[in-house]
């Protein structure tokens, strides 16, 4: 049976980072306040002849040793990163994301999302 996206979510965050889901809060929106974000692929798919649409979504989760925002006490959770898909990572309050740089615009557009619609819900 194919897996669901929650699954996939589960599998995912564990694969790239080490960190084991707890609980899967809710869906981030985007800064279109869409739920997901859609690019086209970079190679031509020879199955289909074009390139292949995708999506990617983001999900706000716990993780076993971590939850909440703005714990420092917590910020020492051993983080493994998977080496083919990133280089590093940080944990930052909302007041510290101005001073991140990002891999791309699309990403600190994200970033910013997710921290005003956690903000929002205080």
């Amino acid at each position: 049976m194919d897996e669901t996206l929650l699954d996939a979510v589960t599998r995912e965050v564990f694969e790239e980072t080490g960190l084991r889901v707890t609980r899967i809060l809710g869906a981030v929106k985007g800064p279109d306040g869409e739920g997901w974000q859609e690019f086209e692929g970079r190679r031509i798919d020879p199955q289909i002849g074009r390139r292949r649409v995708y999506r990617k979504f983001n999900f706000f989760v716990e993780v076993e040793g971590l939850s909440g925002v703005d714990n420092d006490e917590e910020r020492e959770v051993q983080v493994k990163l998977a080496d083919e898909e990133h280089i590093e990572y940080s944990w930052v309050t909302r007041d510290e994301l101005a001073g991140v740089e990002f891999t791309g615009v699309w990403m600190e557009r994200w970033a910013r999302a997710a921290f005003e619609q956690v903000y929002m819900s205080d």
